[in-house]
């Protein structure tokens, strides 16, 4: 398995102290008999009480950032998962989740620009690479994560690839291969990247072609690892038609336009149970974009924000962006995630490097 970036963390935690029998006898609730607590009626029944997980945030931040009663983030997580995400946080909490989806560079420019005025409107940014986030370090504008504050940290506080002090890596955003089940037989879905230079596929490919998109490079650099040095050269001369990113392939592909392509898992789903004609898996080379989050240190609501990166390392959360072949999580037991199924890349690269130029442009025939 070729591996860019390390993605796996160790879960931990630990559970809350029961009472004793010699607590309760203390209390004057039985007897001195150890019998007599067991079997009375007026001993409590810890069954009856559900221990919080070990991973939930103590009732004191929950408490505030209900009080607060909203928290808001504009970010390039795919809306059909931000929505998957906001409503399972609400219901959990019932605090009201305000979000827009922009583009990475946008949001960029939009915190750089609230901070510089003085006037923030989001309380949590997520971004693919890091080093805008340790600028922000660097001016003090987002605060220090600690597990003593959130105890979902405790899982990957010791993992250098995910605990960054100030931020996190919540996950990795898995690329797919996706298809149109009437242009493709079930035998003709191809097992990997690699056989997309193959004759049949000419002329039947869409492609993505985003100048300095991690993710979308990210999949030309895993594909050429996967495939040889000559595969992007190859896939070039597939005359390729090409749309500004992942989110727009399924719908030309439900459409009948062009039979096979990449995307996100949350991208086609919904296309999907509506009956649209696609299916996708993910094959050997698929990349994975890093996803880091943070909290803002002028955030209008801080608690939400720190009760919302807490969630966002639990196995709720973890579940709903990375099971189901979706990504790789950062925390154990996340069942069926792309990381079981397939050996992967882990694309966790700078914005605008001389690499990604060049898997862009190879991609496109551009050289």
């Amino acid at each position: 398995m070729l591996v860019l970036a390390l993605v796996v963390a160790a879960c931990g935690g630990s559970d809350n102290d029961a009472a004793t029998t010699e607590d309760i006898q203390d209390d004057g609730q039985a007897g001195d008999d150890p019998e007599e607590v067991t079997e009375s009626a007026d001993a409590p029944d810890d069954e009856d009480e559900e221990a919080p997980e070990a991973w939930e945030a103590s009732p004191e931040l929950i408490a505030a950032a209900q009080e607060e009663g909203q928290f808001v983030t504009y970010n390039a997580i795919a809306a059909e998962l931000q929505e998957l995400l906001a409503s399972a946080f609400e219901e959990r909490y019932g605090i009201e989740v305000v979000y827009q989806q922009v583009n990475t560079s946008e949001s960029i420019e939009r915190v750089d620009a609230e901070i510089n005025a003085g006037r923030v409107t989001t309380d949590w940014v997520t971004v693919p690479n890091d080093p805008w986030l340790e600028d922000l370090v660097g001016r003090d504008e987002i605060i220090e994560l600690s597990p003593e504050e959130l105890p979902a940290l405790e899982a990957v506080v010791d993992d250098e690839s995910v605990y960054f002090g100030h931020y996190v890596r919540w996950g990795g955003a898995a690329t797919v291969m996706v298809w149109n089940t009437d242009l493709v037989s079930d035998d003709e879905v191809p097992d990997s990247w690699c056989e997309l230079t193959e004759p049949q596929w000419t002329g039947r490919i869409l492609g993505t072609y985003q100048p300095g998109a991690v993710l979308n490079a990210g999949l030309y650099i895993a594909m050429a690892e996967e495939c040889g040095e000559d595969f992007l050269a190859g896939l070039g001369d597939q005359d390729l038609d090409f749309v500004g990113g992942t989110a727009q392939t399924p719908a030309r592909l439900a459409a009948g336009e062009y039979a096979i392509s990449w995307t996100l898992p949350h991208v086609v789903n919904p296309l999907i149970e509506e009956g649209a004609p696609l299916d996708w898996k993910p094959v050997n080379g698929t990349s994975v974009s890093a996803r880091y989050g943070a909290v803002l240190s002028q955030a209008p609501h801080p608690n939400a924000a720190r009760l919302w990166m807490n969630w966002m390392l639990g196995p709720e959360a973890q579940t709903i962006a990375y099971g189901n072949q979706q990504g790789v999580p950062v925390i154990d037991g996340i069942e069926n995630s792309a990381e079981a199924l397939a050996p992967i890349v882990v694309a966790s690269v700078s914005v605008a490097t001389p690499e990604i130029e060049s898997a862009n442009h190879q991609a496109i025939g551009a050289e």
